[in-house]
């Protein structure tokens, strides 16, 4: 499995929330980093071009706000889920 998740978050983010919700549920690792009270993260979001949270990083690609698809698609990518299997008629 490649490097862990990272979630940069916010304090009274509900997007955040969702993300961290998200990722538990899957039982995916994640680390989170609160721009609001670590400088340091807030200086790396700021390096990977964004300013407002959430940002998920998962192996290397950026997803910011919460687009289920999109990080579900990710995810297995990555490793960390498998396929979905389609529902059967």
């Amino acid at each position: 499995m490649p490097e862990n998740v990272v979630v940069y978050s916010s304090d009274n983010c509900v997007p955040c929330e969702w993300v961290k919700k998200y990722l538990a549920r899957k039982a995916v690792p994640f680390t989170v980093y609160n721009v609001s009270h670590d400088e340091r993260a807030l200086q790396e979001l700021e390096k990977l071009g964004f300013k407002a949270t959430p940002v998920t990083v998962i192996n290397g690609q950026c997803f910011t706000g919460f687009n289920q698809k999109r990080m579900e698609e990710a995810l297995v990518t990555s490793g960390y889920l498998k396929p979905s299997q389609p529902a059967s008629a």
